[in-house]
């Protein structure tokens, strides 16, 4: 029995992590999944704000960001967060208001399942002029790729890459760069994740190799890999997987709904809704979809980022 729908609960670690490259090689059976297990009978879900009033007037001055919401018929919704909105909010700096100025109260859910975003597959490039200094055997014995994150200052992340080689072992780091500073007219690199890479078995494919980022002030990274006297290994691609939020809320039909963020001065709000959440976690709703992120005047309309 798989059981699933836990907000908050960790990753598990098991020791059969230590078998990982011994099971890949033993005999399997396919296990398929049975229909869903009905919901205990007795535990009514509300589908439609009949138990708590709205919330209270907003003033939208101060928010440096808001989103149009699209959302479907009238009930009970569940907005998926993306990276723009991850990366320029603090969660607890999200309000959801209509075109009456009123918020219309939340709940934050955080699902085990991350957000996956496919990056643009790893560019080859030239060795930075940094990589001169490098200890080693030097730029002549790595590979360099362009790595292009969603935003800057995501929360931290984990990197995923794949690759075609079949037989190889190599050290990675991912690394940003940064311009000269007063001590030095040549721009330099700082590592912010490593690993060491390896397969040995020509008739399977690789495991994908996961690589954690924390949260950094730029969007562009680069990938050194570590080639040594062999050609270099191809990266096949790579995925970007984040911390997934996802807010339930009322609403639906033409309401002129928007979400505004990024202001330092707030904290999470406190809602009557939050009574209701064992009933609404998990209950069937429309999905709401986020219009495109719009910078704010400090007290004027929005206006599209580029």
């Amino acid at each position: 029995l798989a059981r699933y729908g836990y907000p908050g609960l960790g990753e598990p670690r098991y020791d059969l992590e230590a078998a990982r490259e011994s099971a890949g090689k033993a005999k399997t059976l396919e296990e398929r999944w049975e229909e869903k297990l009905p919901e205990k009978a007795g535990i009514a879900r509300p589908q439609k704000q009949d138990s708590f009033g709205p919330g209270s007037e907003m003033d939208p001055g101060g928010f440096r960001y808001e989103r149009v919401l699209s959302t479907g018929k009238r009930g009970l919704q569940v907005l998926p967060l993306d990276a723009a909105a991850l990366a320029h909010s603090r969660v607890a700096d999200l309000r959801i208001a209509g075109k009456d100025g009123r918020q219309v109260p939340y709940l934050v859910e955080k699902p085990d399942e991350p957000l996956s975003i496919d990056l643009r597959p790893p560019e080859r490039t030239a060795a930075p002029r940094s990589a001169a200094g490098d200890p080693g055997r030097g730029a002549a014995s790595r590979s360099y790729y362009r790595l292009r994150l969603p935003c800057a200052n995501l929360p931290a992340a984990r990197l995923v890459l794949s690759t075609s080689a079949r037989v190889f072992r190599r050290d990675l780091s991912v690394r940003i760069e940064k311009d000269a500073d007063g001590d030095s007219r040549e721009p330099w690199t700082r590592s912010v994740a490593s690993a060491y890479w390896s397969h040995s078995d020509p008739d399977t494919p690789a495991p994908a190799l996961t690589l954690r980022l924390g949260s950094l002030d730029t969007a562009d990274l680069m990938l050194v890999v570590e080639e040594g006297d062999n050609s270099p290994i191809p990266i096949e691609s790579a995925r970007l997987l984040l911390p997934a939020v996802r807010l339930r809320f009322f609403g639906g039909g033409a309401n002129g709904l928007k979400l505004y963020y990024g202001r330092d001065d707030l904290e999470a709000p406190n809602y009557d809704l939050a009574i209701l959440g064992p009933h609404l976690v998990g209950a069937k709703a429309e999905e709401a979809r986020l219009g495109p992120e719009m910078t704010r005047a400090p007290s004027g309309p929005g206006q599209a980022t580029p």
